[in-house]
């Protein structure tokens, strides 16, 4: 008899039940045995396959899950970088604008002070001065986003005094575009623990992105922002509604909406960062801001400010405007006597002119560009108080000061810088207290003065 050529799979089933190629099942009940074996075994297979089967596409899910979190760890680590390099960039980008833009505000301040101006120029030297602070609020802003930062300082403020800032420099513009803005003012309490500027880029941000919106659509329906105030008296807090009819916006720029660099305008028109700064900026002052939107609709902004209601009107710290009938700044009696020495040293020329008009009347003052001839005038003269710009060539602010304290212990020191971030200013001065930090674009003329004036106990009638 010739011999078969059975498959392996076959012969092992055969020799599980006993048989062989030259042994193969004689009976019906051996051939029922050998039978079963088979189909147990591929059943047995199915399941081994089903298995695998399920495993590798487990697998496969795995690996797509671990893929895409590998993917969205990348971005993360693309706006971190990105983020550390603006920090660096917006250091440099802060000082260049900011020594430019104190000499610009403050000349427009001290000619608004003490010039003789019909309204039209005062209201253009009004403007001027508002649109320098608010760039001076960007500039702010930009570091504070590049940099962890827990600074929720400011003065108690009427939350109204920066949206009408908003809307006072809007107005023309929206209305060229026929954009309708309705504001209601639902509650009596509207004071807030926030930086006047701070706010106003947070709101005007809003406003510049509705424009843009609007801008888009073609047809002739009305255009309409409607702005609301009101209070949630259970959680203290202050409600500003912010509402246009500009089309709304998808889930997925929705869900996108807050994060860095982010954005649907085109490359020479938006950042990506306003949202985002706005966002912190809210968060920080201990609020929220949320977003409701319908697309082809509009959209919703609620934005959630901690009441300032219990606090006295008398405790605000509400700026005071300039005005030629600001109370005239009391002199000390030391100060009547002879007048106390003050030395500029800023390596920007309208820095010293600007700061040597606002304080000659009431200190002897005198002001170099070169810290190198700033530390000779401490080892010639006397001076009560130094004032010094942080970041200079050849030598430092922080340079300048070690010389005041060699040579000079008992004058007060004022820093002067528009690039170095506040929360870092106690750790990089902690060897000069007591100290003072003055930042550009400076504050108005009176405030400045006020501050020299209360600098020293001495000074003090």
């Amino acid at each position: 008899m010739k011999t078969l050529k059975f498959h392996k799979v076959l012969e092992r089933q055969l020799k599980k039940s006993g048989f062989g190629k030259e042994n193969l099942p004689a009976s019906e009940k051996d051939w029922e045995l050998f039978l079963e074996n088979i189909n147990n075994c591929y059943k047995q297979y199915d399941e081994d396959r089903y298995l695998l089967e399920r495993s590798l596409d487990l697998s496969s899910k795995e690996m797509q899950e671990k893929t895409e979190r590998n993917k969205k760890m990348s971005l993360q680590l693309i706006q971190s970088a990105k983020l550390a390099s603006l920090g660096t960039l917006a250091s440099g980008i802060a000082h260049e604008l900011n020594n430019p833009l104190a000499g610009i505000m403050g000349n427009a301040q001290l000619m608004h002070l003490r010039g003789s101006l019909d309204n039209s120029q005062k209201e253009s030297l009004e403007t001027i001065i508002k649109l320098s602070e608010r760039m001076g609020g960007i500039i702010k802003n930009l570091l504070k986003l590049s940099r962890q930062s827990n600074d929720v300082r400011g003065d108690f403020i009427d939350i109204q005094d920066p949206i009408n800032d908003c809307l006072d420099l809007t107005k023309k513009q929206f209305s060229t575009d026929d954009i309708e803005i309705n504001y209601d003012v639902k509650t009596s309490h509207t004071t807030v623990k926030a930086d006047r500027n701070t706010l106003a880029s947070v709101f005007q941000n809003l406003l510049s992105n509705s424009r843009d919106e609007f801008i888009k659509i073609r047809d002739n329906k009305p255009k309409i922002i409607n702005i609301s105030l009101e209070e949630d008296s259970e959680n203290n807090m202050l409600l500003v509604r912010y509402r246009d009819n500009a089309g709304g916006m998808s889930n997925e720029v929705l869900n996108k909406i807050f994060d860095p660099f982010f954005t649907t305008k085109g490359v020479d028109q938006g950042t990506g960062l306003g949202m985002a700064i706005s966002k912190q900026i809210i968060e920080e002052l201990g609020g929220d801001i949320k977003v409701f939107t319908t697309e082809g609709v509009g959209s919703e902004f609620l934005i959630c400010l901690p009441n300032s209601i219990r606090r006295e009107i008398e405790s605000q710290q509400v700026v005071r405007s300039l005005d030629k009938t600001s109370p005239e700044i009391r002199v000390p009696k030391f100060m009547k006597e002879e007048k106390p020495k003050v030395l500029i040293v800023d390596d920007e020329e309208f820095v010293c002119q600007y700061l040597k008009k606002v304080l000659e009347d009431k200190f002897d003052v005198y002001s170099t560009q070169s810290p190198i001839n700033g530390v000779k005038l401490l080892k010639e003269g006397r001076f009560d108080i130094v004032m010094t710009d942080l970041k200079m060539p050849i030598l430092s602010g922080d340079e300048v000061a070690k010389n005041v304290k060699k040579y000079m212990p008992a004058a007060s020191l004022i820093f002067i810088s528009g690039h170095v971030d506040e929360d870092d200013i106690n750790q990089r001065l902690e060897g000069f207290y007591p100290c003072t930090f003055l930042t550009k674009p400076f504050p108005e003329p009176e405030k400045i003065l006020n501050l020299l004036c209360n600098l020293k106990q001495r000074f003090i009638a």
